[in-house]
């Protein structure tokens, strides 16, 4: 009992230790300009827990009006006031505004009453609608850590305006909601007074609207609003002409160096460019090397008899053949592959041997083709890239104080996210299309499962971005990215005896890609015979130029009966298989050939592991203004 009673006892005391807002009270005059001058009112009690050396006041300067454009308000601190005295203040930036403190750090306040003072100016805070103008206006803020004992404010319009001519409402409660513990009165003709009935407790504020009949604030003309759409907004403008600098850049590069020369006649061909291998061709027709360039070497060097191909379950095998090829790119593989040994398992097992053999036959390539038959124009690249990358610290730097960082790591993380993504969804797009059995339909879909977290993660990271710094500077950052991209692809360009060479690898493709050979003899006359010499002469090409495929099922016929007399088998080239069936079809031996034998020579060359394997419409905390704030 005792207990109980001195518990009630101190139950006053608690009370009046209990840090909270006793009074917020806001002034606030309209010019006919539309500027605010507005002075907050602010008496706590400080008890040094949340409330040590002062308090913070959060200002949002950031919006999005009724059409969901983004605004931008000023906000210019006048001063702050304690008891009556110059307090010290300093400000920090935060997502959607401004945070301004008050106090110093190096000094803490005495336990008690403080009476706060702020005044600041601030401007488009005024909503312009067909009939009338408004202020809509968060008093308080919502976001206050401490409970109001009262909140009110004074409204001083411009100009003299009748009672009946005054729209006057008001909200309380948490931010949504629609509490309607106000009083609201006209104080002469150009003021209006609000005040709380009820405390407002953490988390709660004070809302008002007051609506005055049109003109007497001057509505921004056409051109102001034009130029308040780019001031709001001058990331993403920044940003935009970022893109077209970078846009011209590539342009010009383009112009100068990208642009292919005219091509030549295009008429079928029978016959390769003499002294050009199949490697050769497509490394100058994709201006490039990739795994294909490997493929149709193996398969030259096969059917010239200097290796043998094999197939055994899932895994190829090269055997020296102690033959020779009259190509220097082809030799600098073959010596590569059989550096002492007499044969190599094209499996991970060997990535080491195998990656080296690619990039002897890479760079022969290259210091065979390169810059003779085309330009990659690299350097013209870097002009570009460096102004990507100015764009987009243009943005970056006039992004308010956190976000900056923010935007700096998700840039920073898509650039090297997205490479590392766009890598996987070739290697997905590839094993659906060397799709060969069961066994790689499952290790597609596999791959494919695997894959759709990451390129997921990608356009989650985008949507962050958007969230976070904004739609439009996320669009910016992609659309620079995309240019970048493009235009590495653009810049490459072949010489003009890259480009007479081209007319005849685009001949040769004519004549290797026709599927229906009845049709073909129609239109000429002078093509060669179709035998299966003739298909096995230009096999490695047409691995070379992508036509694989289109070449065996237009030999299907003879390429059958040579497998059914045993012919096909005793090549080189042909792979035997311990599968149940004992041999390929013709359907499926392009496939084997050509995309199948280059995705295996891809796979071999990666290390395990290096790679992943696939009117009363307002309520509380609405309008202008608002925020809120708390100790510090």
């Amino acid at each position: 009992m005792k207990r109980l009673l001195l518990a009630f006892c101190l139950l006053p005391m608690l009370a009046a230790a209990d840090e909270r807002i006793v009074e917020f009270a806001a002034d606030i005059t309209i010019d006919a300009s539309g500027e605010m001058v507005v002075t907050e009112h602010i008496t706590v009690v400080a008890e040094g827990r949340q409330i040590r050396r002062g308090i913070y006041r959060d200002f949002p300067t950031r919006y999005h009006d009724r059409s969901g454009r983004r605004v931008v308000v000023p906000l210019e601190i006048v001063g702050v006031r304690r008891n009556g005295q110059p307090e010290d203040w300093h400000t920090e930036s935060i997502s959607n505004g401004t945070r301004i403190y008050f106090g110093s750090a190096d000094r803490l306040l005495d336990h008690g009453r403080h009476s706060y003072e702020l005044t600041y100016r601030t401007n488009r805070q005024i909503g312009f609608f067909d009939e009338f103008d408004e202020l809509y206006w968060n008093v308080t803020g919502n976001a206050w850590d401490f409970r109001i004992e009262q909140a009110g404010a004074v409204v001083r319009l411009p100009g003299s305006v009748a009672t009946d001519q005054l729209r006057l409402d008001a909200y309380t409660g948490s931010e949504g909601e629609q509490g309607q513990d106000y009083r609201a009165e006209t104080t002469g003709g150009s003021q209006v007074r609000f005040e709380t009935t009820r405390a407002l407790a953490p988390r709660e504020g004070l809302t008002i609207a007051v609506g005055f009949p049109k003109g007497l604030v001057n509505e921004p003309t056409a051109a102001e609003k034009r130029a308040y759409v780019v001031q709001d907004n001058r990331v993403f403008f920044s940003g935009l002409a970022g893109i077209a600098l970078v846009l011209a850049w590539f342009l010009f590069a383009w112009y100068r160096v990208g642009r292919d020369p005219d091509a030549g006649a295009i008429y079928p061909r029978y016959d390769p460019p003499e002294g050009y291998s199949p490697g050769m061709l497509r490394y100058v027709w994709k201006m490039g090397y990739d795994r294909t360039c490997t493929a149709a070497a193996l398969v030259s060097l096969a059917v010239k008899g200097a290796l043998k191909l094999d197939k055994r379950k899932k895994d190829y095998v090269v055997e020296n053949a102690e033959g020779d090829t009259d190509s220097l790119t082809e030799r600098r593989l073959l010596e590569q592959l059989f550096d002492g040994r007499s044969s190599l398992v094209f499996k991970q097992s060997n990535h080491a041997e195998i990656r080296e053999a690619l990039k002897a036959h890479e760079k022969s390539l290259s210091g065979r083709m390169e810059g003779r038959y085309f330009h990659r124009n690299r350097w013209w690249l870097v002009p570009g890239v460096l102004l990507s990358i100015l764009a987009l610290l243009s943005m970056v730097l006039q992004l308010p104080g956190e976000q900056k960082f923010i935007a700096i790591f998700l840039i920073a993380h898509q650039s090297i996210w997205n490479l590392g993504t766009a890598v996987l969804v070739m290697r997905v797009y590839r094993s659906w299309r060397d799709l060969q059995g069961v066994t790689d339909f499952f290790g597609a879909l596999l791959l494919t499962a695997f894959s759709l977290p990451f390129a997921a993660a990608s356009v989650v990271v985008l949507g962050l971005f958007g969230f976070m710094i904004g739609w439009l500077p996320a669009l910016v950052v992609l659309a620079l990215g995309v240019v970048n991209g493009l235009f590495w692809h653009l810049l490459r360009a072949p010489t003009l005896r890259g480009r007479k060479l081209l007319d005849q690898v685009e001949g040769l493709k004519l004549y290797l890609q026709v599927a229906e050979r009845d049709d073909f003899e129609q239109r000429h006359a002078d093509a060669p015979p179709q035998t299966f010499e003739e298909f096995e002469r230009l096999l490695p090409y047409a691995v070379a130029l992508d036509c694989a495929d289109t070449w065996a099922e237009r030999f299907a016929a003879q390429i059958e009966s040579a497998i059914q007399a045993g012919t096909a088998q005793s090549r080189n080239w042909y792979p035997a298989t311990t599968s149940r069936s004992g041999a390929f079809s013709a359907a499926s031996l392009g496939s084997a050939l050509g995309s199948g034998l280059a995705s295996a020579t891809a796979s071999a060359a990666t290390a395990p592991g290096s790679s992943s394997g696939g009117g009363g419409g307002g309520f509380s905390g609405g309008g202008g203004g608002g925020g809120g704030g708390g100790g510090w």
